[in-house]
């Protein structure tokens, strides 16, 4: 598994420890159920750690692109505006992805 956290994989915890809690509530076995309760509790953090690191790297990406297109601009450097542009357009991106 990667070393960064991925919202898919906290997502997948989070369904196997809710399928367990439910498995285990139905039998009876408080264990299983605890341990479902846990590894559901486990994929949460997992995703919401992914969202906010997501979200750290649009935030980058916005700042970088706003500050090129400002010296862009101020030097007349349409090609460094475009840069601008371009990273400011990939945080937007990045960041919607996180609705």
């Amino acid at each position: 598994m990667p070393s960064e956290p991925s919202k898919i994989a906290g997502e997948l915890t989070s369904a196997l420890g809710s399928v367990k809690e439910k498995i285990g509530n139905v039998t009876g076995n408080r264990v299983l159920e605890a341990k479902g309760a846990h590894q559901k509790a486990r994929g949460k953090v997992q995703t919401e750690t992914a969202k906010a690191s997501s979200r750290r790297e649009a935030a980058k990406h916005n700042a970088k692109g706003n500050i090129k297109y400002g010296i862009g601009k101020l030097f007349g450097n349409q090609a460094m505006q475009a840069e601008g542009k371009a990273d400011k357009a990939y945080g937007d991106a990045k960041k919607s992805m996180n609705n």
